[in-house]
C-alpha cells in the first residue's frame, strides 16, 4: 500500500520530467534549456554556494513578511468578526486593502523603503494580513455563538473569549488560510525582490531573465517551487499534526 502511494505521488512530477524533455527537444534552448542543461546549472549554483544565500536571504524575508502580516490580520479579523462596533468602524478597510494589487504595494515599499529587506517584508506582510483577516473573520463568524455567550455569560472577559473559546473553534479555518497565505506570500515575495532588491531569488531570477541565461532561470525557478514544496510538506504538515493532536486523541478515546 506504501509503495503504491509512494509510486502514485512520483507519477506526475515523471510526466511533468518526460514532457519537459520532449519540449526541449523540439525547441529553440534559449526558451526551453533541456532538464540536464537546468539541473548543471542547479548544480553549479548550489556549489558556488549562491543557491543556499540567495534562498536563505529569501525565506528569511518572507518568513518575517508572513509572521508581520499574521500579527495584523488575525486581531483584525477577530475582532471584525466577534464585535459589531470593530465591524463598524474597521470593516470597510479590509475590502480596500484586500483589492489593492501586490504590485502597488511592491512599488511603494520600494518608494518608502528602498532597496532593503524592509520593502519585501512590507510587500508579503501587505498581501497576507487581508487573507488571514478575511480568513479569520469568517471563521468567528461561523463559530458557535451559544458557546461564546456561555462563557461571557460565565464572566469571562474579551481576552479570555479570545483564547479560550475563538482560538480554538477558528484554528481549522486560520490554518486552510495560513497555508494560503504563505504560498501568496511567497510569491509575492520573490516580484518584490525582482523589482527592488539587490539580493535574493526574484533578484537572482531577473537577473537570469536579463542576461538571457535560460537554464539558470529555470534552475531558480526550480528552486523555488522544491523549496514550496518542502515547505508544505515537512513544516506546515508538521506544524498542522501538532495542532490538531487532540483530534487524534478525541477520536481513539
Amino acid at each position: 500500500m506504501i509503495a503504491s502511494r509512494s509510486l502514485t505521488s512520483l507519477a506526475f512530477p515523471l510526466l511533468l520530467l518526460a514532457a519537459w524533455t520532449i519540449g526541449a527537444g523540439f525547441t529553440d534552448p534559449l526558451l526551453i534549456p533541456s532538464p540536464a542543461a537546468t539541473f548543471a546549472a542547479l548544480k553549479e549554483l548550489a556549489a558556488q554556494g549562491d543557491l543556499w544565500t540567495e534562498l536563505s536571504i529569501s525565506i528569511r524575508r518572507v518568513a518575517s513578511g508572513v509572521v508581520v502580516g499574521a500579527a495584523i490580520g488575525i486581531p483584525f479579523g477577530i475582532a471584525v468578526g466577534l464585535w459589531r462596533w470593530a465591524e463598524t468602524l474597521l470593516g470597510a478597510a479590509l475590502p480596500a486593502v484586500s483589492a489593492t494589487s501586490s504590485a502597488i504595494w511592491a512599488v511603494l515599499g520600494v518608494l518608502w523603503f528602498g532597496l532593503s529587506d524592509g520593502a519585501t517584508v512590507f510587500v508579503v506582510a501587505m498581501t497576507v494580513a487581508p487573507i488571514l483577516a478575511v480568513n479569520t473573520r469568517d471563521a468567528v463568524r461561523a463559530a458557535d455563538p451559544d458557546l461564546i455567550q456561555m462563557a461571557q455569560s460565565m464572566g469571562f472577559g474579551p481576552l479570555a473569549v479570545t483564547r479560550d473559546v475563538v482560538l480554538p473553534a477558528i484554528l481549522p479555518s486560520l490554518f486552510a488560510g495560513f497555508r494560503l497565505a504563505v504560498g501568496f506570500g511567497w510569491r509575492v515575495g520573490l516580484v518584490a525582490e525582482a523589482l527592488g532588491s539587490p539580493s535574493g531569488v526574484g533578484f537572482r531570477l531577473k537577473q537570469a531573465v536579463d542576461l538571457l541565461h535560460t537554464p539558470e532561470m529555470f534552475a531558480w525557478s526550480l528552486t523555488v517551487i522544491l523549496a514550496m514544496v518542502a515547505l508544505d510538506a515537512l513544516a506546515l504538515n508538521l506544524i498542522e499534526a501538532r495542532s490538531f493532536r487532540w483530534r487524534k486523541q478525541l477520536v481513539s478515546a
